[in-house]
């Protein structure tokens, strides 16, 4: 009797044809904008360009602050240590960003972010001394921290959850973009001029020489050493490369 009636119930909770099984009540909708109505908004547009901007201005500061300093009369080992420090400013940007956001809202902060990079930059500018030079490296690097969280808050906070993958990743095409372009775009920047880039409050400086200073390079010795230099070491690496990869072909062909 009881394996009747075990079966019985087996066939009454068994879904009739043609009628799908009862999956309970249905979860809320996930709302959002596509990417392609997302890219026609001017506001898509707006934040791709902040955050290009942003990272760009960021990462060729972090690649040309190391001579920037030193030419400015800093050692060589303090150079290094500010560089060091302002990549450990971005954890406290990251541990801040939550009681920030959470007071002025994912666009509030990321205007901040901006505003905070600009002040930067003013006050590395016109740093001469610890006393200046130490707010412009926590506030560089605190920013820089918080930029990439403010980027995904924001897109999702603008266009929505659904497709905060292919919005955010449109998105960081442009920043990651600028990020390999930026110590690049520089670095062209300083050698067509003949002034400090980031010396923006000496408009003296701001000369255009043009190729003058690769003419320049071709003349000086350490450039050509150094050229010597790097094309020993590479192929030294690539010939080390060739002789650890046999032993394994030579097992593989064994096999």
């Amino acid at each position: 009797n009881r394996e009747l009636a075990a079966r019985v119930e087996a066939l009454l909770r068994r879904p009739r044809a043609g009628r799908a099984p009862d999956r309970g009540p249905a979860g809320p909708a996930i709302i959002g904008h596509s990417l392609h109505a997302a890219m026609r908004t001017v506001v898509f547009w707006i934040l791709a360009g902040v955050f290009a901007v942003g990272t760009f201005t960021t990462t060729s500061i972090s690649v040309h602050l190391l001579p920037y300093l030193t030419q400015r009369g800093y050692p060589a080992q303090f150079a290094a240590v500010a560089v060091g420090w302002m990549g450990a400013m971005q954890l406290l940007g990251r541990i801040f960003y939550l009681p920030v956001a959470s007071r002025l809202g994912p666009v509030g902060v990321t205007a901040s972010v901006c505003l905070t990079q600009g002040a930067a930059m003013v006050l590395l500018a016109i740093a001469v001394q610890l006393g200046g030079l130490a707010p412009a490296i926590v506030l560089l690097g605190a920013a820089n921290g918080m930029a990439t969280l403010a980027r995904a808050t924001t897109v999702a906070e603008t266009f929505g959850p659904r497709h905060y993958g292919s919005i955010g990743g449109a998105i960081a095409v442009a920043a990651n973009g600028a990020r390999a372009l930026g110590p690049v775009g520089a670095s062209l920047l300083l050698s067509i001029t003949d002034f400090d880039i980031y010396a923006l409050g000496d408009s003296s400086l701001a000369r255009f020489v043009g190729l003058r200073n690769y003419a320049n390079l071709v003349h000086n010795p350490t450039f050509w050493t150094a050229i010597k230099n790097t094309f020993y070491f590479a192929l030294g690496l690539s010939g080390f490369a060739v002789l650890a990869a046999e032993p394994r072909s030579r097992r593989g062909d064994r096999a």
